[in-house]
């Protein structure tokens, strides 16, 4: 029996676990690099394994970076199935179409050749089995594999594969994305039971969130003052699940009677078609969201929200806007309309940018965190006279002790621990927190790396 690390070893992007137990090889996830050009280049490299001969893919949830080069291993004869929830289905299948889409304008303006297209999409749609949280499925001779609640976002799971060789079974868990606690719509994150061994993300191994109260009121009061300036509120923002949290919260900001002239945007084709599919997910949500249905009140549509239809309205918008909310992916400003609302928008004073998720180095994003000024957008130098606000409180991924309280969770703890999806400083931070805390045997794999277990 052994692991292999393809993805997400020694950084945040490109998710990808390799299993393999009595001749049974399954993959957990297969996700899409991002960051600078050079973490860009390993999605057109090899993958590290030949697909023909993995037995089941298990997609743990809809994020790029954990599903964004599912279809091509169906372009290098992968025609095994496909693990996971509905909504993960229904939402990866909005995704991968999304990428695709990208991909081929990219390579009418000059770019490469893309890697997949919409019949490799809908081929991994139409291979996928859908499964409920708990419900064990044997994918061959020697792995079966169970999912459980991830609280991430919508139809996440972490995957227990109960792997048998011989006379040993082992329990190995990996995690996926760790959600945090207390979010809106998803549920909170479930722990694993018992394990041997735990594959679990880093993401912010290094630090703690703050906290959602303190950044939701940090919000309140940027939304306040954007209301009294006649300014605009800028939020780049994931299309799945962080754009979906910001307008639960606005919602019931509306409800309660505050920001009463502030209309909201949402400028991004993909966060409409992402919303539509967590409309028909809601009996997965969190009690709180399902009570708000049962009320009558849908907290993704309420007076003052708009959709934006195309690119000529997003134009128009980004000129015009003021007294407004406008919410756009990319979520790290690298791509999507938020770059044309950052290239027109930034040099206003009254425009406030409010950072809610990770910043992958090397983006757009990041060098607005890190206060670069100017900035390049497009070959344009734009100068940031907009005030920048970062709100951790608003991420989808559990922080160093939510981390450390979901592994202490477990009724059998693992005897040892692979860190993975972190940059080095956090997955290290993380490792060292597990050895002292909670007495575990930590190990940081590099990317492509075997370990025999």
């Amino acid at each position: 029996m052994h692991v292999e690390f393809h993805g997400a070893a020694r950084t945040v992007t490109g998710s990808c676990t390799l299993l393999e137990a009595d001749g049974t090889r399954i993959l957990v996830d297969c996700g899409q690099f991002q960051g600078d050009d050079e973490l860009e280049r390993r999605n057109r490299g090899g993958l590290g394994f030949e697909p023909p001969s993995i037995r089941a893919l298990v997609m743990t949830h809809a994020h790029i970076d954990h599903v964004g080069r599912v279809p091509l291993l169906t372009t290098k004869g992968f025609r095994g199935e496909v693990i996971a929830t509905r909504a993960t289905q229904e939402l990866a299948l909005v995704m991968l179409m999304d990428s695709a889409k990208i991909q081929e304008e990219d390579a009418r303006h000059g770019g490469p050749m893309p890697t997949y297209g919409e019949k490799e999409v809908r081929a991994i749609y139409k291979a996928t089995r859908t499964v409920k949280y708990g419900q064990p499925v044997k994918v061959g001779k020697g792995i079966t594999v169970t999912l459980f609640d991830a609280g991430h976002i919508l139809g996440s799971a972490h995957v227990l594969a109960t792997m048998t060789e011989g006379p040993r079974t082992i329990q190995f868990g990996v995690s996926g994305d760790v959600g945090s606690p207390g979010r809106p719509v998803v549920a909170d994150p479930t722990p694993f039971r018992s394990l041997d061994l735990l594959q679990v993300e880093s993401t912010y191994g290094d630090r703690d969130h703050k906290s959602p109260a303190d950044s939701i009121a940090e919000l309140d009061r940027i939304l306040d003052q954007a209301d009294g300036e006649n300014g605009v509120v800028l939020i780049p923002a994931f299309a799945l699940g962080r754009t979906q949290d910001i307008l639960y919260h606005l919602n019931a900001r509306k409800n309660a009677g505050g920001i009463p002239h502030l209309d909201v945007y949402v400028d991004s084709p993909l966060a409409t078609r992402v919303t539509r599919v967590f409309e028909g997910n809601s009996a997965v949500f969190d009690d709180d969201a399902k009570g708000l249905l049962r009320r009558g009140d849908d907290p993704f549509d309420f007076p003052g929200l708009h959709f934006v239809a195309d690119g000529r309205e997003s134009e128009r918008l980004s000129h015009e806007a003021k007294r407004c909310v406008i919410i756009a992916s990319s979520g790290m400003c690298q791509s999507g309309r938020v770059v044309g609302h950052l290239a027109q928008l930034l040099p206003r004073p009254s425009t406030k940018v409010v950072i809610v998720g990770y910043q992958a180095p090397g983006t757009l994003g990041r060098r607005l965190v890190n206060g670069v000024n100017p900035v390049y957008i497009r070959g344009r130098q734009v100068p940031v006279h907009a005030t920048l606000h970062t709100l951790g409180g608003f991420s989808a991924h559990a922080g160093r002790h939510e981390l450390l309280d979901w592994i202490r969770s477990a009724e059998r703890k693992p005897s040892k621990v692979f860190l993975c999806h972190g940059e080095p400083a956090a997955a290290e931070s993380l490792g060292a927190a597990i050895r002292d805390e909670l007495h575990l045997e930590t190990y940081i794999p590099s990317l492509g790396e075997r370990v025999e277990i």
